[in-house]
């Protein structure tokens, strides 16, 4: 690890007094027309391809590239059919879990893509 990653996972364990907060990036993007069973297979290609997408960090400090890693399943939460503040309510929660409560460095994945069905525009939303 370099001085900054293992400063993270310092910080992460609580090792600083302001410590035990993981870091994280987090993205969301409006796809109309999201072809997400694509979209899983491009991301399994690419994660077989770039060996730090298969990294998992040691109790020691260091990566260990994982050779083998299960097929990555992106998990789809439809809310086409809920009313708008369901839908809302629904969505906040699953902002608020996956961008503050990344899971633990020594397990893969070290990731999170997850997918939220939507109204079309227009068409009930």
């Amino acid at each position: 690890m370099t001085r900054v990653q293992h400063a993270y996972r310092v910080g992460r364990d609580g090792g600083y007094d302001d410590g035990g907060v993981p870091c994280y990036f987090y993205l969301e993007y409006d796809a109309d027309g999201l072809d997400v069973p694509r979209l899983e297979a491009a991301w399994n290609v690419v994660v077989a391809r770039h060996p730090m997408l298969r990294v998992v960090a040691t109790a020691d400090g260091r990566f260990r590239v994982l050779d083998d890693v299960p097929h990555y399943r992106i998990r789809v939460h439809d809310l086409t059919g809920a009313d708008p503040e369901r839908r809302e309510s629904r969505l906040a929660s699953l902002r608020e879990r996956i961008s503050t409560r990344p899971g633990p460095p020594d397990r893969w994945p070290l990731v999170t893509i997850q997918a939220a069905l939507l109204p079309r525009a227009g068409y009930g939303s």
